[in-house]
């Protein structure tokens, strides 16, 4: 991993903008005491790319795939398949009709993008007087890195771990009310939820659909990790509940303005293709695409965007899916029981989940009572001790007075992806440098 980490960052004096990487080089610098870190921090492994995918980059391009596409909605061959995956997969009503209930636009520089540019087209069509706010769950991805920089305020619904981390639709009742103009909120639904990896009820989505429909707010719908649920886990599509409901005589205002993301990245363990697929009402992608991305980039990675369309029209990616679900699941399994057994946390600790490729679980008591820096001694504890980084259980604020809440979170996330192997070993290193549950402190 230390060579990995050399060809993948920038030089040690410039590494202080991003902790791990600073981390880490502390570490190797001091001679890799406990042997090459594992990083179990940023959802990344930088090699488990599938061999298939990979080799379709080597034969069968196209000459065109090197110059420009001249469509912002991203290489035709995949836009058109990416119209019947994302109808399939989500099991979308059979009456609706692609380019005219929803249309579909590759995501070739990733969805944080696409997510930005919806906070400018929300931006540019709320009234001055409307207070743009963003509404999403905590703990929570990376939502006020996308949004605050535009000029939103955060609210955060709060997912107690007592409640399973499932969403409460009467707290969105609830920030709906205090954020007034709906014209200039966006309501967060993510409903395989990162970083707890809990699959969100139906029924719950089903409310939050609902609720932000009524209110005529926007609706953001981040599917980042809708592919990879355990087996035996059907994924909650907060976009099929959107599409049935928009769908029913009566529903009420069907102009509502609404975006699903979906990271194929992240299903297929290729980060840094950039490639997924934005869902929205035909007007709102227009927009997106033929506006506001093209304020600042014309369609790219187009070779990537051939292979992908090769891929996914094949059934080699489905074989592979199904296999790193299942990967997923018995690493899920195997660390909860490795957690309790060797580390000594109790089971209301853990929150294995059932969805993402991630693992949430609480830090040792000697470490849960600073609220304020917990978790970052614990994670860098880890890494000094054990050679081992395990990442933050949140990317929400650890306090955010200003949003008239706090928002500490005592948990680590342990990401799932690399070979069992490598979670085996950074697990068994943990509990032979004593950082279990009583002998951490």
């Amino acid at each position: 991993m230390g060579t990995v980490l050399d060809d993948v960052t920038e030089d040690s004096w410039l590494r202080g903008h991003f902790k791990d990487a600073e981390w880490v080089a502390e570490y190797l610098d001091a001679g890799a005491p406990s042997g090459d870190p594992i990083y179990l921090s940023l959802g990344e492994t930088w090699s488990e790319a599938p061999e298939g995918l990979a080799r379709l980059l080597g034969s069968g391009l196209p000459a065109y795939a090197h110059g420009y596409v001249i469509s912002q909605y991203g290489l035709p061959a995949l836009q058109r398949l990416l119209r019947d995956y994302v109808a399939r997969t989500h099991a979308l009503p059979a009456g609706l009709t692609a380019g005219a209930d929803f249309e579909v636009a590759v995501t070739c520089s990733g969805t944080r993008n696409a997510m930005f540019d919806y906070g400018r087209l929300i931006l540019a069509d709320a009234p001055r007087t409307a207070s743009p706010t963003v509404i999403a769950p905590a703990p929570g991805w990376d939502y006020r890195g996308v949004f605050a920089g535009l000029g939103f305020r955060m609210t955060y619904l709060p997912l107690a771990a007592s409640q399973g981390f499932q969403p409460a639709p009467e707290a969105l009742r609830e920030a709906l009310a205090r954020a007034g103009d709906p014209r200039g909120v966006i309501v967060v639904i993510n409903a395989q939820h990162n970083p707890t990896g809990v699959n969100w009820d139906e029924d719950l989505v089903a409310d939050m659909v609902r609720l932000t429909v009524e209110a005529r707010a926007n609706l953001l719908i981040d599917d980042a990790y809708y592919g990879v649920t355990d087996p035996g886990t059907a994924p909650t599509s907060a976009l099929r509940l959107l599409a049935e409901r928009l769908a029913r005589p009566g529903a009420g205002d069907r102009s509502v303005r609404w975006l699903a993301v979906r990271s194929l990245g992240k299903q297929f363990n290729c980060n840094g293709w950039g490639i997924g697929v934005s869902t929205a009402p035909p007007p709102i992608l227009d927009r997106l695409v033929n506006h506001f991305q093209l304020q600042r980039s014309f369609t790219a990675a187009v070779p990537l965007q051939n292979a992908m369309a090769r891929w996914l029209d094949g059934e080699e990616s489905e074989r592979y899916l199904r296999a790193f679900r299942q990967g997923c699941a018995g690493k899920r399994a195997w660390a909860a029981d490795f957690l309790r057994q060797e580390l000594g946390c109790p089971a209301e600790a853990l929150c294995p989940g059932n969805c993402t490729s991630y693992f949430l679980f609480r830090v040792p008591p000697p470490y849960a009572a600073d609220a304020r820096d917990g978790v970052t001694r614990f994670r860098r504890d880890c890494l000094r001790r054990a050679g081992v980084l395990l990442g933050a259980g949140t990317m929400t604020p650890q306090a955010a007075p200003e949003e008239g809440q706090a928002m500490a979170v005592p948990y680590v996330r342990m990401f799932l992806g690399p070979p069992l192997s490598s979670v085996e070993t950074a697990l068994h290193r943990l509990a032979e440098a004593g950082m279990g549950w009583e002998r951490s402190c």
